[in-house]
């Protein structure tokens, strides 16, 4: 009920991408992506490599989008199950790049944009960013992400601002003809206080989907 709540409020041009990492915040990650799933999920977010394994060993077979690790360790693993990574640092692109050459696979990965949370993310310059992604010939940035330091905070500017320069950067790269399939910024709070402008055409709902 839920998951189809914020379905409702988002509408049918917005993706939502449920939460599920650290076990679904301990509801049961494969009970909880079974639900979702037969509840027309089609994309799930999880934190590393392990916790999709465990998903797609359960059957799970949503598009599973991998959050906060890409460690060298990892990426046979985000091959062998079909995980998508986000990536954090230029640098991660030409190393995916070799992983799908090796592999011969044609791979995804979602970027993630440091928009003044200071946490993970790059920080670099559109026109770097660019020519950084224009570079990688055998994975394709299917989208392009940032995650907001105080979304709840109405008498900061600081979401305004996260929001200003995602959107600058990806104008940006819509003029360099980098048009991710996906944006995404927002998790919960966002959603539940109406803040379109910050929704992009995905969310990622936490702790809205555990009630």
């Amino acid at each position: 009920r839920n998951f189809q709540a914020v379905r409702a409020v988002t509408g049918d041009a917005v993706e939502v991408m449920p939460v599920v990492k650290a076990d679904a915040y301990r509801h049961g990650a494969v009970e909880v992506s079974q639900a979702l799933e037969a509840q027309g999920a089609r994309w799930l977010a999880v934190s590393n490599a392990a916790e999709g394994a465990a998903l797609r060993e359960a059957g799970i077979g949503t598009r599973i989008l991998v959050m906060a690790d890409f460690l060298p360790s990892e990426r046979e693993a985000l091959v062998e199950y079909n995980l998508t990574p986000v990536l954090h640092e230029l640098d991660m692109i030409p190393e995916w790049d070799a992983v799908a050459r090796e592999t011969g696979l044609r791979l995804s990965y979602h970027l993630k944009l440091d928009s003044g949370m200071g946490r993970l993310g790059t920080r670099a310059s559109a026109s770097t960013i660019a020519g950084a992604i224009q570079a990688a010939q055998t994975v394709d940035c299917e989208g392009l992400m940032t995650h907001f330091a105080s979304a709840a905070d109405y008498e900061s500017g600081q979401t305004e601002s996260q929001i200003s320069h995602f959107a600058k950067v990806r104008t940006a790269l819509a003029r360099a003809g980098i048009e991710p399939k996906f944006a995404h910024l927002s998790s919960t709070t966002p959603i539940a206080y109406g803040r379109r402008e910050a929704w992009g055409n995905m969310v990622r709902p936490g702790h809205a989907i555990y009630g």
